[in-house]
């Protein structure tokens, strides 16, 4: 029977736990080192903050997956997750203290040393873990045994790869060709359905003499000798990888079925994984899915959580304005203080934008006797300057504080955008996008984004837009995002590109 392995946060307990303790000691003794005699003192707070620090830990790795792939990090790589884990943590504990005001118990010392003394260990513990995980010695004991299937042609690159990422400590012991003519006894060719009968007991000794290896594993069968080999042999898994262009045999996955052998089946390039793939099960179907961006569901929770709570921020600040910014578009331009219109979201669906209204009522109407002066190629994006449009004084003014983009808060609210995001399309702009042009709608919409920052209005070239809308889909982290917001601020404040 084969046991499922999961890939989930408790699959690395064992680096957990010993997290865990590297905090607890590195916590103790930053508290000692700066205290002294004094923590029998203050003892019950010192104890309910090591207390919380362990729920703090768990809600950090499960939230931000500091252990994800940690068996195939590189040493810098394990560092930069050791401290974002770290320093996380820290800075939990802090609001931690604070909201439960026993933050006065702690002087900065005792926070700095905690946090180098826990960097520090855990560093040092989970390279000492890896190195014996992955040890040789380790391999050698492994109770699965793996036999790999491939063609010829391909069979080093096929082991380097299943040796490189053998994460799971399986023994290796042997690769089989679908095909070649390195037979060990029978003749070679392909396996049908009658080879499951046709196996006879002992029928798949291996020969005397010299075995030929390939990266240290010895070739063991090939063709029709395969089955054989299994039969015989000590073998719980089997790997097919079929070379480019050609089917896994049938008999060979019946023979592995009638034997009770465990079979995994190669659908997708490691290389491909890595390139915002994945494989998963859909209608009843194990699927390889492809995206532009594979977020984590921690990954989405954190980003709507900062929506959420800069939808809220923002309407705040929206009412505020709203008291000083309504009665000067009044004067000025009598008619509706918030302008609403149509916009293309994620992936094409269409919402309803709103604004603080810049410019006079019928704006949009001669939008289109304007078209000859708009600044950007193609007419992808409507910008002109010195646009007659916008109402005197007020509107020009708002537009350059980016006050008029504040009731956009309450879209990001309602889950229609995001804070952090790319630019959404008018439905008349949308019409004319080419097929690489709609990659930029994949994600929410946002109020702000990486082209914004990287110039505002100041680019013309939509081609430019795409390109730096497109980047940023690819490398989103909550970190890109809290990143973009603060400039947006530092933009905003010096009136950069603001019309």
């Amino acid at each position: 029977m084969y046991k499922k392995h999961t890939y989930s946060w408790l699959k690395h307990w064992d680096f957990i736990l010993l997290d865990i303790l590297c905090m607890e000691i590195a916590y103790w003794v930053a508290c000692l080192a700066r205290n002294g005699s004094k923590v029998r003192i203050h003892f019950p707070v010192y104890f309910r903050a090591s207390i919380a620090l362990l729920f703090i830990n768990i809600c950090v790795v499960f939230f931000i997956q500091s252990y994800k792939r940690i068996l195939k990090k590189s040493r810098a790589e394990e560092i930069r997750a050791a401290t974002i884990h770290v320093t996380c943590v820290v800075l939990v504990m802090l609001v931690y203290l604070y909201m439960v005001q026993d933050s006065f118990e702690y002087s900065r010392t005792v926070y700095i040393l905690f946090w180098i003394f826990y960097l520090a260990l855990t560093i040092l513990i989970r390279m000492a873990r890896k190195k014996a995980l992955l040890s040789t010695n380790r391999q050698n004991m492994s109770t699965r045994s793996l036999l790999v299937v491939t063609g010829e042609n391909d069979s080093e690159n096929v082991l380097e790869t299943v040796l490189h990422n053998n994460v799971d400590n399986l023994r290796v012991v042997g690769i089989a060709f679908m095909d070649g003519q390195k037979s060990k006894g029978a003749a070679a060719g392909d396996i049908s359905g009658a080879d499951i009968n046709a196996a006879g007991d002992g029928a798949g000794d291996q020969d005397a003499g010299e075995t030929e290896e390939i990266n240290g594993v010895p070739i063991v069968a090939t063709g029709r000798d395969i089955l054989e080999y299994i039969k015989s042999n000590w073998v719980d898994e089997v790997f097919i990888c079929p070379p480019e262009g050609r089917k896994v045999p049938k008999g060979l996955t019946r023979g592995c079925e009638a034997m009770g052998i465990t079979i995994h089946l190669k659908i997708a390039d490691p290389d491909d994984l890595s390139l915002g793939r994945t494989v998963e099960k859909l209608g009843g179907y194990t699927v390889l899915t492809e995206s532009i961006h594979m977020e984590t569901a921690s990954q989405a929770f954190f980003k709507r959580l900062l929506d959420i709570i800069g939808g809220i921020v923002g309407i705040i600040i929206t009412g505020i304005a709203f008291i000083f910014v309504a009665p000067a578009i009044e004067a000025k331009s009598p008619g509706p203080v918030f302008f609403k219109q149509t916009r293309i979201g994620r992936n094409g669906k269409e919402f309803q934008l709103y604004k603080f209204r810049s410019m006079y009522v019928d704006a949009e109407e001669r939008k289109e006797e304007l078209m000859a002066r708009n600044e950007v190629k193609d007419g992808m994006m409507f910008k002109i300057e010195n646009d007659p449009r916008i109402i005197p004084g007020i509107g020009h003014l708002i537009r350059r504080s980016s006050i008029d983009e504040l009731p956009q808060f309450w879209n990001v609210l309602k889950g229609d955008m995001s804070l952090v995001g790319t630019r959404p399309p008018t439905p008349e702009e949308y019409a004319k996008y080419e097929y690489h042009h709609r990659k930029r709608l994949a994600i929410r919409p946002g109020i702000t984004g990486l082209w914004q920052v990287s110039g505002r209005s100041d680019i013309k070239d939509f081609e430019e837009v795409v390109k730096l809308d497109t980047q940023y889909i690819r490398e989103w982290t909550l970190g890109l995002d809290i990143r973009i917001l603060i400039k947006t601020v530092k933009v905003v404040f010096q009136h950069a590109g603001a019309e």
